[in-house]
């Protein structure tokens, strides 16, 4: 066999190789996308709800205890809104009443009545 058969076979050789490699590496490229789309999207743990208010002082004593508990019950825009709060430890999430201010603030209802509503949960009503 001539030196140059040999070579236009290595030739055909190494290109059946090279598609076969830009097939996986297109397959290994859009399962990273697929992987990384799904890791974006973030899985929200299910937290339970804590028992109904007794009344009991104790059950939620410290205003982070108050503020954490509101949270995990927001959703949508109100839970978009809080999590920068978490995940930037922001002072917020220890001072309910600056939470809630601040709640009022973004969230301020056209008729008034989320401010009272607030005051109250704050108050344990």
């Amino acid at each position: 066999m001539p030196p140059w058969l040999e070579l236009v076979g290595a030739i055909q050789n190494l290109q059946a190789q090279l598609s076969a490699l830009q097939v996986q590496n297109v397959a290994l490229q859009t399962h990273l996308a697929l992987m990384a789309a799904q890791a974006l999207v973030p899985q929200e743990p299910k937290v339970p709800l804590p028992d109904n208010f007794s009344g009991n002082c104790g059950q939620f004593p410290t205003d982070q205890d108050q503020v954490g508990l509101i949270i995990s019950l927001l959703t949508e825009e109100a839970l978009a809104w809080a999590s920068p709060l978490l995940e930037q430890s922001s002072p917020f999430l220890g001072q309910l009443e600056q939470f809630t201010r601040a709640m009022s603030v973004i969230f301020s209802d056209p008729h008034q009545t989320t401010e009272p509503m607030l005051q109250m949960l704050q108050r344990g009503h």
